[in-house]
């Protein structure tokens, strides 16, 4: 593309970045949520089939470690694409991506997944910092950003 500009003698694109919307990147999220759910949770679906949860008890030994491993096929989707593409699937779609994402970096940007405690009262900060401060806690504390390019 570059070439076909210095051919015709075009000027430079110019590109402007700015930091993804609450909007987009929640919908983002979902998009990525859906598919995980119609190509990897819908498959744990026979095993749940009849199980009920009585919230008074303590869960299941079976149940919680489907839990687990739900988290961590779900953290591990989030990570490698991340790590390796700069964005998920429901990035791709809404044209934002993840800048300065290291192996590590995606790791701690994705904690909020594990299921165990203190990790799930990020579920909680993490939008009301998103929401107060325009950026994700994790992401102020790994030093990346989710962007959206717009060429001018």
């Amino acid at each position: 593309m570059a070439d076909l500009y210095a051919k015709l003698k075009l000027p430079k694109q110019r590109v402007y970045v700015k930091n993804a919307g609450f909007i987009k990147r929640l919908l983002a999220f979902a998009a990525d949520i859906l598919l995980l759910d119609i190509v990897v949770f819908s498959s744990f679906q026979a095993l749940l089939t009849g199980v009920t949860v009585d919230f008074s008890t303590q869960l299941s030994p079976h149940l919680y470690a489907i839990a687990v491993v739900l988290s961590l096929i779900t953290m591990t989707y989030f990570i490698l694409f991340e790590y390796l593409l700069g964005q998920t699937p429901g990035k791709m779609l809404l044209g934002i991506k993840v800048e300065n994402a290291t192996l590590w970096r995606a790791f701690v940007r994705n904690l909020h997944f594990i299921p165990v405690f203190p990790f799930p009262l990020l579920w909680i900060l993490e939008p009301a910092y998103l929401l107060w401060r325009k950026s994700r806690l994790l992401e102020v504390l790994t030093k990346t950003r989710t962007v959206e390019r717009i060429i001018i």
